[in-house]
């Protein structure tokens, strides 16, 4: 089985195709950072309602809350990271808005071919790509710093 020939441009759809997928992933990362920080807040709740007066098991519980507060800031800069906008561009909401009208937009989409268009999708998929290693960075430590959370308020709990 030989290889196809290289083209000079890429299939037709494939920088909207890739798009979608880098936005699945965004939309996972933002997923698990909501779910980890509802738990955080659970967690935390139950520990503080239920904090014992002194001792080592209050030091594990207050240990296990801060971990469960790291573990939600951790959540939230999940959520607010955001990609560099192309002040004047076709596909981001943020850059579309940064024409002056819309006829202005109507304008520059009449005036595109694929190739900028594919262009435009390549800028905007590396941007999405480097915010997805911000986020799932930030991901993974949020699931570590519960989990660890979570076995601290254990080990609190079998020490009463």
């Amino acid at each position: 089985m030989t290889a196809e020939p290289a083209t000079s441009n890429p299939p037709a759809g494939f920088g909207k195709d890739v798009n979608d997928y880098l936005l699945r992933h965004v939309t996972l990362a933002d997923a698990k950072a909501g779910a980890t920080s509802s738990i955080d807040f659970a967690v935390s709740g139950l520990l503080i309602a239920s904090l014992p007066d002194s001792g080592v098991a209050r030091f594990f519980a207050l240990l296990a809350a801060l971990l469960l507060i790291l573990s939600l800031l951790s959540g939230i800069a999940v959520i607010f990271p955001r990609t560099a906008v192309n002040p004047q561009g076709i596909i981001y909401w943020e850059g579309i808005l940064g024409h002056k009208s819309l006829d202005a937009y109507l304008s520059v989409i009449s005036t595109s071919d694929a190739a900028r268009i594919e262009r435009e999708y390549a800028e905007q998929n590396w941007s999405i790509s480097q915010l997805l290693v911000s986020k799932f960075t930030w991901t993974q430590r949020s699931i570590w710093l519960l989990l660890a959370g979570m076995l601290v308020a254990l080990f609190s709990l079998a020490l009463r």
